[in-house]
């Protein structure tokens, strides 16, 4: 029942990220590590949809051979270990020894494949391809334990450069994603054990029903946990526009109220609030400069603000609206408090988001001492 459920569901996964880096291969379509990745996607997801009962009947049907669903569905996993173990190559090598490793992985890759093709025509030829049988011993034997063989070495290589250069990567999210791998690789060595078991069973009648459905659980959940991890670096800029995009909106309201008052601070006088839910170009740059823009006018501000350097958003906001209210009024003195808030931009940005939520909220301004 949980594999009937798994199965789909990661076609369905590897079919959303297919999509979603195809986005980017638009973008950038001579790219061949991105190329790869598509290939990854595409054979995660058709692998996952040929062991979905009802299409591997059709695919069965159409193939016109008993065990005809099985042979595309191995075929498909080597494929997709194939292509990962390239994908591995581009992102850690460079020039020509990255050329020749890649043609090397196609060649051993394509052999095994063809291997596994040969055997099974050749195996049905010799058994007369009489169902039910899928292949006669040894083609059987040959068959599934070549794969087997295959699949576990792929695997296993994946699991231990995803590791080893995920302890040497600098990016955060690369680091995560390659660990992720690392540890889907691994887990789908379970499938591994059940399919070297099914060779056994073949000549001993063990029943390998209970454990071909743990053998495929975690195969399944390895599989989607390995798209997780290829997709997490790609995300991570995602991940940075939208949070450029939620500070600029969050920033809006205590940037307006400066821009009122000192109108030249803004490079781009203030818009409507929908032209700034709109806007979705260079979101960091766009965050950035609003971040200095309020700068700009709480440092025109200063003259008119009591001192306080609690780093309080909330004291901070109320500091803010007194001076607002009574900028005009005559007694400040003319110097300028101290400096409150982070040390550079990115501590600015964090700091000025909480001064402006607090700032939008019913908070009144502070009494300003005359």
């Amino acid at each position: 029942m949980i594999i009937g459920v798994l199965f789909p569901f990661a076609a369905v996964f590897a079919g959303i990220g297919l999509v979603y880096k195809l986005g980017h291969l638009r973008r950038n379509p001579r790219d061949p590590a991105l190329v790869t990745l598509c290939l990854v996607f595409a054979a995660t997801m058709l692998g996952f949809t040929v062991s979905v009962p009802s299409v591997a009947k059709l695919v069965a049907a159409a193939v016109g051979l008993t065990g005809g669903t099985f042979v595309v569905g191995t075929c498909l996993v080597l494929l997709l270990v194939t292509c990962e173990q390239i994908l591995l190559t581009y992102w850690t090598t460079d020039g020509r020894d990255a050329k020749r490793k890649v043609w090397t992985r196609l060649l051993i890759g394509g052999s095994v494949v063809l291997g596994l093709i040969l055997t099974f025509v050749v195996g049905k030829h010799a058994t007369g391809g009489r169902p039910p049988v899928f292949l006669d011993p040894p083609f059987f034997d040959s068959y599934l334990l070549g794969y087997v063989a295959a699949y576990t070495i792929a695997e296993i290589r994946i699991a231990r450069l995803c590791h080893r250069h995920g302890r040497n990567a600098e990016r955060r999210w690369l680091r995560l994603g390659l660990f992720t791998v690392a540890i889907g690789a691994a887990l789908t060595l379970g499938n591994s054990v059940t399919r070297a078991g099914d060779v056994l069973a073949a000549h001993t009648g063990l029943d390998m029903t209970v454990a071909d459905q743990i053998g495929g659980l975690f195969g399944g959940i390895g599989a989607i946990l390995k798209l997780t991890g290829w997709l997490l670096p790609g995300i991570a800029p995602s991940a940075g526009w939208l949070a450029g995009y939620r500070d600029h909106l969050r920033l809006r309201p205590l940037w307006l109220a400066l821009c009122e008052a000192y109108p030249h601070i803004a490079l781009d006088g203030p818009k409507p609030l929908l032209a700034d839910l709109l806007s979705v170009r260079d979101m960091k740059f766009k965050t950035y400069r609003r971040v200095i823009e309020i700068r700009d006018g709480i440092l025109a501000l200063r003259p008119y603000m009591d001192g306080g350097d609690d780093q309080d958003p909330r004291a901070e906001a109320a500091r803010i609206k007194a001076a607002l209210a009574s900028r005009q009024a005559p007694g400040h003195s003319d110097e300028s408090p101290d400096r409150v808030g982070g040390t550079d931009i990115a501590s600015d940005r964090r700091w000025l988001v909480q001064v402006s939520k607090a700032f939008d909220s019913k908070l009144p301004a502070l009494e300003v001492q005359r």
